[in-house]
């Protein structure tokens, strides 16, 4: 049996849509073909020079992949400040939800290109991530807890807009990259609260959802930043000798089974 001219103009349509869909993708993996070679090979700053020779990118739909990928690169090379602007101005372009919505309708019935790409969830939790560990490597720990308080922030906004019992909630390392940042500037009681808070996250939440056990790493931070909290008030609390014995045997890889209330 013969198909109907309405079947038949769908299916033209679908065709085209696809084909639009395919020639799109195509198009922007070959147009950073080089840059991504040179990624993958080690060669950064040969890939950075592919990337920012690109201009025209860093104003077009592809503005957030760009400014996201010069501070990957960048940040890779030690060069942290360069980095953090381009992080900064990818955090941003993501935050700003303008959109044109004729463009959005207009790229499902022509091409997706048109669409301008503001980056997935993950990728604005990532890029604050870099930031935090470049200030951190920068020597500035202020610079860099105002980073992890971002990404505290953009975490509730995405527990709210996703109701699910099972879903992914609260990040313990956040907490933990806080506890090393708190750590580094001798800030031990802060730095044993982040500790203790990515402890509760492991317990409540990782072992459920991903059956993942706390860290060995992370107790030891716990009972370390304890034990110089207690020796730095010079406490006479009785267990202040127990906790450094306790740390300095989990140190030594000693078999410790520690209860943390």
């Amino acid at each position: 049996m013969p198909m109907n001219q309405p079947r038949i103009q769908y299916l033209k349509f679908k065709i085209l849509f696809l084909t639009g869909l395919l020639s799109s993708c195509a198009t922007y993996y070959q147009a950073n073909h080089t840059f991504n070679e040179e990624f993958e090979s080690g060669n950064l700053n040969s890939a950075l020079s592919e990337l920012q020779a690109k201009s025209s990118e860093a104003t077009g739909r592809r503005e957030f992949l760009f400014d996201v990928n010069n501070g990957l690169v960048l940040s890779m090379l030690g060069r942290y400040e360069e980095s953090n602007e381009y992080f900064e101005k990818a955090f941003l372009f993501g935050e700003d939800y303008r959109k044109n919505y004729l463009n959005e309708a207009a790229s499902y019935l022509s091409n997706p290109m048109i669409t301008t790409y503001r980056g997935e969830d993950h990728e604005h939790l990532m890029l604050l991530y870099y930031k935090a560990i470049n200030y951190l490597t920068l020597g500035k720990p202020e610079s860099a807890l105002v980073e992890c308080r971002r990404l505290n922030i953009r975490l509730q906004q995405l527990s709210d807009r996703y109701e699910n019992e099972n879903k992914f909630k609260r990040d313990a390392f956040v907490h933990v990259l806080m506890g090393v940042i708190y750590d580094s500037d001798h800030d031990y009681n802060n730095a044993f609260i982040a500790y203790r808070n990515a402890l509760q996250i492991y317990q409540d939440d990782y072992q459920r959802l991903f059956q993942l056990d706390v860290p060995d790493q992370l107790k030891l931070d716990i009972l370390r930043t304890a034990w110089l909290i207690m020796r730095k008030i010079k406490t006479a609390w009785p267990a202040l000798n127990y906790l450094g014995l306790l740390y300095q045997g989990m140190w030594k890889g000693q078999r410790i089974i520690l209860v943390l209330l």
